[in-house]
């Protein structure tokens, strides 16, 4: 059966140890095999050479960079970059080499039957900080919302066109964008599944998602936006 073609999105910021293998990775191991697919790679204002790797390998390989001059911080310039491709199926993953390419076959299997089919990490390897505040993530959205996740904030998902389209037509600006697109489409009765996926230990700097000794602040935060969603849909099925 002939796969669908794809539109690939990665973001980036200060990846440059590891941007032109994620990036060569992930052509050859989905990009090179669905003929008419797009790659675009959204650089988020970074310092560290990573627009330099970029340029050059946008000469080499069939791939559009879009480049910020300053930074916008993960969740907009994710937001942003998911507002770009042009195909039906939209793949996105994080660019710090964390996760398998290949795992995307394992997904696409599951997109004619669901909106969103998103990678939970199995097994992870994550510093027991992470994994504590990820099973928290986890237990307040089942709390709040009713429904639960594996994991919640993959970094690692299928969407179909449709679907995505509606779930950005609104930006409430958690830190967690993941977190909020699942959650919205959890609302909105949007189809979502979770399939397993292999994750790497980082093996170069800190996530850059949020620094780790600012995850309890952004829990906090994450707590009252949370709740402002959770009133204002409440506030909206009353009305409607």
């Amino acid at each position: 059966m002939e796969t669908k073609t794809i539109s690939l999105i990665i973001p980036v910021h200060n990846e440059v140890d590891v941007i032109e293998k994620v990036v060569k990775n992930y052509y050859k191991e989905v990009i090179s095999k669905i003929p008419g697919s797009e790659f675009i790679v959204a650089e988020d204002g970074s310092t560290d050479g990573t627009k330099e790797v970029l340029k050059r390998l946008a000469k080499e390989l069939p791939i559009t960079v879009v480049s910020s001059n300053e930074r916008k911080g993960y969740s907009k310039a994710v937001w942003d970059a998911l507002k770009l491709p042009k195909n039906e199926i939209i793949f996105f993953s994080d660019s710090d080499d964390q996760h398998s390419p290949r795992d995307f076959w394992k997904l696409m299997p599951f997109i004619d039957d669901f909106d969103i089919v998103t990678g939970y990490k199995y097994p992870r390897s994550d510093k027991a900080f992470r994994l504590f505040i990820s099973q928290v993530m986890n237990m307040l959205n089942f709390f709040i919302f009713g429904f639960f996740l594996r994991d919640i904030n993959s970094g690692f998902k299928l969407f179909r066109r449709k679907a995505l389209n509606a779930l950005l037509e609104n930006y409430e600006g958690l830190d967690f964008i993941s977190t909020e697109l699942l959650i919205k489409a959890f609302l909105m009765n949007i189809k979502v599944t979770e399939v397993a996926v292999l994750h790497f230990e980082r093996k170069f700097g800190e996530s850059r998602g949020l620094p780790t000794s600012k995850l309890p602040e952004k829990i906090l935060k994450l707590l009252v936006g949370l709740m402002k969603i959770k009133l204002r849909f409440l506030l909206w099925h009353k009305l409607s």
